[in-house]
């Protein structure tokens, strides 16, 4: 703006000095021109320089053209410096006069102190040139108004561009400075900042052009937030899905592993950025699983098992392509099938021992009662003894029955406890009094030993007498005539529990044992053992029971010299609850 004020002021300057330079040089050619009419009219030369008066801005000089000398001047001429004098002496000047033309020339005057316009107006008569009128003046002083124009240009000049700096200024101010608030906004939102906004009020187009910035600000501020949140959403349910999850690029890079994932093939998380599939632990199920998914564009399952973690798998790979089609890789799902692997083999075992108990008394039922109806067994005293054989494997059917049942119920989690306080002492005489005549009939003692005032228990009393009675009649089982049956009760140190112990003076349990009791069909055979053993479940329908209240299980066997089986019971409702 002010380069352009600047040119626009030069210009009309000079437009301005040309203007009245070609005046003043008109104006000196028409007076020139009126002074040769004079002479031609035959006035003295003396008395037509009179008649101009006393201007003090125009010298004139009356010259021969062929000879150069003055024929007259006037009376306040400045005198003609040497320099002038050259300047009339030139040939190329005279030369122009002589040949009838005007000349004008502009020359430096050490007289004048300043460039001085020379006008030379030859005076053509009858063809030849007579003489001339020399008109020379100051430029500087040709018209003082064209210096009052300068001046008023130069100064018109200088307001507008004072008025173009405030212009400027104020350009600066409410557009310029709003534009670059908006770019260093712009800059640090491209870096992720979105606390800025731009502080703008007016209701002009920037005003509101800086409103709309500050909504766009607000809407991809809320847009990302909610992609953020979206993404950890996503992420945490990757992270904490059952299932390992990995996802592969085109080029067999993995890009993400879940924590699963990682758990499965014990790969560290550090280790996997950018890593190649070829280089994931056991991957060669994994890789061919992933080529066919990407290279045939449809889910691959493959079973696979991991050495080092001792798992069992199934590996689901499935392309991954984009809305327009675009192939992204390939997602894997792992599936860990160890356990469902160990409970189908747990289902197996568990009904071939079911379907081996259940058979055994069985076979046992069908020969004594085909012996009575095929009259084999003839003699009363016989009949009746295998129809007691007959009564004694049908009470071992219902038994094992009874306790698959509970099982079940138990492991099914529909075991409902009826929970209550109730009186150690006087539930283990409950369960001591049903198993008494039993001991009697094997001459065994069976007695309870409860010292001291004990703290009631929160629990289920037929469920506890159940616990009891499995244990009581494991001991009587395995207890020789002679021995001895005792059961006995604690309070723990903390206060918070009841032990309730059963110890006999049986043949014991090896060592080897001691850990398998607890589980399921799980029987112990020695030379000491009773032939006819039970199901081997009352042991793990125990353990089962003392769990559901919150207790703990426990045992302690000499071989050949007896065994201590002990279970705990709560003293606090809020520990059953706990436990539920």
């Amino acid at each position: 703006m002010l380069l352009t004020t600047g040119i626009l002021g030069f210009l009309v300057s000079h437009i301005m000095q040309n203007f009245f330079y070609n005046q003043t040089v008109a104006e000196l050619v028409d007076k020139g021109e009126s002074l040769i009419n004079l002479i031609n009219e035959g006035q003295p030369y003396h008395a037509i320089l009179r008649s101009l008066g006393e201007p003090i801005d125009t010298s004139v000089i009356i010259i021969d053209p062929m000879s150069g000398a003055i024929l007259g001047k006037t009376t306040h001429a400045v005198p003609i410096d040497n320099k002038l004098g050259r300047i009339i002496e030139q040939p190329d000047f005279l030369e122009a006069i002589r040949a009838g033309e005007v000349v004008i020339r502009e020359e430096y005057s050490e007289a004048f102190g300043e460039v001085v316009l020379t006008v030379a107006v030859p005076n053509v008569y009858n063809g030849r040139v007579k003489e001339a009128c020399v008109l020379y003046a100051p430029l500087a002083g040709l018209s003082p108004l064209m210096q009052k124009l300068l001046s008023s240009i130069h100064l018109s000049a200088l307001g507008v561009a004072v008025i173009a700096l405030l212009g400027a200024y104020w350009l600066s101010k409410t557009l310029l400075a709003p534009i670059q608030e908006m770019t260093k906004t712009a800059h640090r939102l491209s870096s992720g900042d979105f606390s800025k906004r731009i502080n703008l009020h007016g209701e002009d187009e920037v005003g509101q052009l800086a409103k709309a910035f500050n909504r766009m600000i607000d809407g991809l501020q809320d847009a990302i937030r909610k992609l953020s949140l979206e993404k950890n959403r996503i992420q945490h349910v990757i992270s904490n899905m059952a299932e390992g999850v990995i996802v592969v690029s085109t080029d067999n890079h993995i890009v993400l592993a879940n924590s699963r994932a990682l758990q499965l093939y014990n790969v560290n998380e550090n280790d996997i950025s950018d890593l190649p599939i070829a280089d994931w632990p056991e991957s060669v199920d994994l890789a061919v699983a992933i080529e066919i998914a990407i290279s045939e564009g449809e889910t691959c399952t493959v079973k696979s098992e991991i050495d080092s973690t001792n798992k069992s798998v199934i590996i689901h790979a499935s392309p991954l392509r984009s809305e327009i089609d675009e192939q992204w890789g390939a997602v894997v799902v792992i599936q860990d099938i160890t356990e469902l692997e160990n409970i189908e083999r747990l289902r197996q075992q568990f009904v071939a021992n079911v379907s081996h108990e259940l058979r055994t008394p069985l076979y046992i039922i069908r020969g004594f009662a085909e012996a009575v109806i095929d009259d084999i067994v003839t003699e009363p005293a016989k009949q009746k003894e295998y129809l007691g054989n007959i009564i004694e494997e049908t009470d071992r059917l219902n038994r094992l029955v009874t306790d698959l049942l509970d099982l079940a119920q138990i492991q099914s989690g529909n075991l409902r406890l009826k929970l209550k306080q109730l009186d150690v002492e006087e539930i283990v005489n409950r369960a001591i009094f049903q198993l008494q005549g039993q001991a009697q009939e094997k001459k065994v003692s069976l007695t309870s030993k409860i010292q001291g005032e004990l703290p009631q228990v929160v629990a289920d009393a037929d469920r506890v007498i159940q616990i009891l009675v499995n244990l009581v009649a494991n001991g009587l089982e395995y207890t020789p005539q002679g021995g001895s049956v005792v059961v006995s009760a604690e309070v723990t140190k903390d206060q918070n529990y009841v032990k309730i112990k059963v110890s006999d003076t049986g043949v014991g349990i090896p060592k080897e044992h001691l850990e398998l009791i607890w589980e399921r069909f799980h029987k112990v055979q020695s030379a000491r053992t009773p032939t006819k053993v039970g199901s081997g479940l009352g042991l793990s329908i125990v353990k089962s029971l003392v769990e559901a209240h919150n207790g703990e299980v426990e045992v302690e066997s000499v071989e050949g010299k007896g065994s201590t089986f002990a279970f705990t019971l709560p003293t606090n409702r809020i520990d059953i609850q706990r436990r539920s």
